[in-house]
């Protein structure tokens, strides 16, 4: 967190790793920018990602959040703004912020520096002034210099650290800069009232702030006075003088009565920053007596000044700016989010007294003053806040029933959230995921007939949105049991055990409609029937495992859901789809057989060990294993002589391996151990290399951008979603194979990808240079270092070199078992075509 010089509070907020962006925020009083930390553990971060929250400002933007100014950066850490002294040139109101992102390739610290855009803000200025240095906080010193320190490497650390001091060396020379350092280093206890006057227009806010704080901790208020009473002193000077005022009235009371006049004269001031620091003052010590004058600057001309008077009548809680209040928000009509934020605080503060008050807003014409009441009766836990259910306004009713269904201590109202079906105009069409994901969690909430029959209908309209219809259908899978967490926020609220019948009847008496949809909704449909025992619907699960126009996915899903529900009619499916056309499916009826009739798979599956179909043979071998029987384990063992041999499909190479443990003979297995061994000492990465080929994409896809503990898409994009903080892999498949990626995930540091690892030289006369390696020749090896300068460097000079380690984490793998990882593999090789792969 840091304050700029006229006393906006800044940072910058962290992504998610869910290929989301970090955020440049104005903090502003009363302000929730959105994030959830339980948010990090839904795959797809939830609400944060699928209602654009961390998105900067748009017409899409709820209500209830500040927006981020704009997406810097991708791992902010450290952030400090530049005081007034150190530096030559112009960096007056600058931030400095670290960016760290695992290695010092990439990371560094950014220069930040915003320019007020009504009541909100814009950033002019976006800079890499200190690059190459893995920082991870950063200061200026009283000596003028910027302090940071350096991890070193990686995300786990190095198990040591660094310090370095930046100069400017012109700047140091300038007188300013050694007077701050005198100045900070002796203290001001001991300085006259005079020479704290004077030190209030010090160039260095430091000082000032110092200067600031001793007068007001004195009581000495006349050069705060004689300050604001000085418009030729600069805004700067004035500012402290008028948070001076402030400040010694709260540690003082007997001060209070003494700064009415000058307070007074800010308010009219010239100085838009003059007038809302004023009016700030009178909302933090809330002094009533300049009521009438907040009010009225709710309509000075400057949105600044909007800003802070709206935050000052909240505070008092003044009725008599409820008008003007509306009259700002009718006339912002949502363009400005700060503006937004300040009338929400207003009314918040109105409310907070007479929350009737707010809840006859339903009435008023105007949709943003309508969508500022309702967050105003959040932020207040009122259950006035239904009579915005039925609002005409898309926009409103969402914004209500984010907060019924966001804020525990509006869950009273869930029974009027969950009847929202009911209404005629919501039964007409689609209805917006956001609302309809939260409709739908109210009625799985409060459970029963009526909830269950709601759900369902959902699950059965073609109308609905597919993603809300198969969370309807997986509601219904779960209603029995359905669990500790709440399901749009993630948060821990546990529902007891009820009757699953509830669930199963709403299930039947839309079973028609339930199964027609997307694969992705029939699938889950079928999963539902599944947890839900409903033998009922074996006839639509043996339709559409015969469908042969449908996916192979949801063919497999269907015949395993008759063979689970009605195991004694399902031997003839089975027998049937041995011989289907899609390999998928005669897996699945191979699978399935081996469950029915063990003794009678075993021949089925020595064919399919040998099938062209690498599906088929991967799935032949992981039934086998589960086959307890001697025709299965010989199998196996001939599978595993054909693994030594070299004779076996590298597909094939870990499902076989892996059957082997437990199911052949010590001396086969002794063989195999033999094998391994040999392989890794002449290969480091045979250790791996079952995991090469084999993979499937799908799944692959699944663990890059929803694995939370890989949080591949972090640091990757592909095609365009993702984080920047390594290498772009939209079409890594065009360049590199699958080996490469193999070991680039095993060994990072192994495989650094081309300008993402650093260059360490020693030259013959003592040097040591690093940088990232921009190209390389038989002559010269060329350097781009922390200044973005180019380097070369003769290589008959280079006595000594060593390479950086790579960005990416080195333990990975103990998130990944041997089969995730060769759909990893798999995933990634197969990004010759991104946009397709989606």
């Amino acid at each position: 967190l840091a304050f700029d010089d006229y006393g906006y509070l800044f940072t910058g907020d962290n992504n998610s790793d869910s290929g989301d962006k970090a955020r440049w925020v104005n903090v502003m009083q009363g302000g929730d920018s959105g994030w959830r930390m339980m948010y990090q553990y839904i795959p797809d971060r939830g609400p944060f990602n699928r209602e654009k929250i961390w998105h900067p400002f748009s017409s899409e933007t709820p209500a209830y959040t500040v927006p981020p100014i704009a997406n810097i950066g991708d791992g902010p850490s450290g952030l400090t703004s530049y005081p007034g002294t150190g530096l030559a040139g112009d960096f007056a109101n600058c931030f400095f912020m670290v960016d760290f992102r695992g290695g010092a390739s990439n990371s560094g610290i950014r220069l930040i520096r915003t320019q007020p855009q009504g009541a909100f803000w814009s950033v002019d200025r976006s800079e890499e002034p200190i690059w190459n240095i893995l920082a991870t906080d950063v200061e200026f010193g009283p000596d003028g210099a910027l302090w940071v320190s350096d991890w070193v490497n990686g995300w786990i650390g190095e198990g040591k650290g660094r310090v370095y001091r930046f100069l400017d060396t012109a700047a140091q020379q300038q007188p300013v800069v050694r007077e701050v350092e005198a100045l900070l280093a002796a203290g001001f206890s001991e300085l006259s009232e005079e020479r704290l006057g004077q030190l209030l227009q010090h160039i260095d806010r430091r000082i000032r702030n110092e200067a600031q704080w001793e007068l007001a901790h004195r009581g000495q208020i006349t050069p705060f006075v004689e300050l604001i009473a000085q418009p030729e002193a600069g805004t700067l000077p004035r500012l402290h003088a008028v948070w001076g005022l402030g400040q010694a009235a709260r540690l003082n009371s007997a001060v209070r009565d003494s700064i009415a006049a000058s307070i007074d004269a800010a308010l009219g001031d010239d100085d838009l920053n003059i007038r809302a620091a004023a009016a700030g003052v009178v909302g933090d010590l809330k002094l009533e007596a300049f009521g009438s004058d907040l009010v009225g600057l709710i309509g000075d001309p400057e949105a600044r000044v909007q800003y802070a008077a709206c935050l000052a009548v909240g505070q008092l809680q003044l009725a008599s700016g409820l008008l003007p209040t509306l009259q700002m928000l009718e006339a912002n009509r949502d363009q400005d989010p700060g503006l937004r934020h300040a009338g929400i605080m207003a009314l918040r503060g109105i409310g907070s007294a007479q929350s009737a008050k707010l809840v006859e807003l339903r009435q008023h014409p105007n949709q943003s003053v309508r969508l500022a009441a309702v967050v105003a009766l959040r932020k207040l836990h009122s259950q006035g806040i239904v009579a915005f259910l039925d609002d005409d306004s898309a926009e409103v009713q969402l914004e209500a029933a984010r907060a019924i269904n966001d804020v525990p201590e509006l869950h009273a109202a869930l029974p009027q959230l969950a009847a929202m079906l009911e209404q005629a105009e919501m039964q007409a069409g689609p209805i917006a995921e956001p609302l309809l994901h939260r409709i739908l969690n109210a009625n799985f909430r409060l459970g029963g007939p009526t909830a269950a029959t709601t759900i369902a209908s959902v699950a059965g309209d073609p109308r609905q949105p597919p993603a809300m219809r198969i969370e309807a259908v997986e509601m219904l899978a779960t209603w029995a049991e359905p669990g500790e967490l709440d399901r749009v926020m993630n948060r821990y609220a546990p529902l007891d055990s009820r009757p699953q019948d509830d669930a199963a009847e709403a299930f039947g008496k839309h079973l028609g409609q339930i199964f027609v949809g997307s694969d992705k909704q029939v699938s889950a449909a079928i999963a539902a029937a599944v947890a839900l025992d409903l033998k009922n619907v074996s006839h639509s699960l043996v339709a559409l495992a015969r469908d042969r126009g449908r996916d192979a996915a949801v063919r497999s899903g269907a015949l395993a859901a008759v063979v689970k529900l009605d195991g004694e009619q399902a031997l003839e499916l089975v027998n049937e789809l041995l011989k289907d056309p899609q390999p998928e499916v005669r897996s699945q009826a191979l699978d399935s057989l081996a469950s029915l009739a063990p003794s009678t798979a075993v021949p089925e599956l020595s064919r399919a060990v040998g099938s062209e179909s690498s599906i088929e043979r991967q799935r032949a071998w992981d039934t086998l294993a589960r086959i307890d029987s001697q025709p299965a384990s010989d199998l196996i063992e001939r599978g595993v002589a054909d693994y030594i041999a070299g004779k076996l499909p590298a597909d094939v190479w870990l499902n076989v391996v892996e059957a082997a443990k437990e199911r052949i003979p010590e001396s086969s297995l002794q063989s195999l151990q033999s094998y391994q061994q040999q392989l890794i000492e002449s290969d480091p990465l045979a250790k791996y290399r079952t995991s090469l080929h084999g993979g499937d994409v799908a799944r692959g896809r699944d663990l890059f951008f929803n694995k939370s503990e890989l949080s591949c898409v972090r640091c990757h994009r592909v095609a365009g979603q993702g984080g920047e903080v390594g290498p772009d892999l939209t079409s890594i498949g065009k360049s590199r194979d699958a080996a490469y990626l193999l070991q680039s995930i095993v060994d990072p540091d192994a495989k650094i990808a081309e300008n993402f690892g650093t260059v360490i030289l020693l030259t013959e006369d003592g040097q040591v240079l690093s940088g990232i390696l921009r190209q390389e020749t038989a002559q010269v090896i060329e350097l781009i270092d922390a200044e973005n300068r180019t380097l070369s460097v003769p290589v008959d000079e280079v006595v000594s070199r060593r390479q950086g380690k790579s960005s990416m984490p080195a333990d990975l793998l103990k998130y990944l078992d041997r089969r995730e990882l060769r759909d990893l593999v798999a995933y990634l090789a197969s990004l010759t075509d991104a946009p397709a792969q989606q």
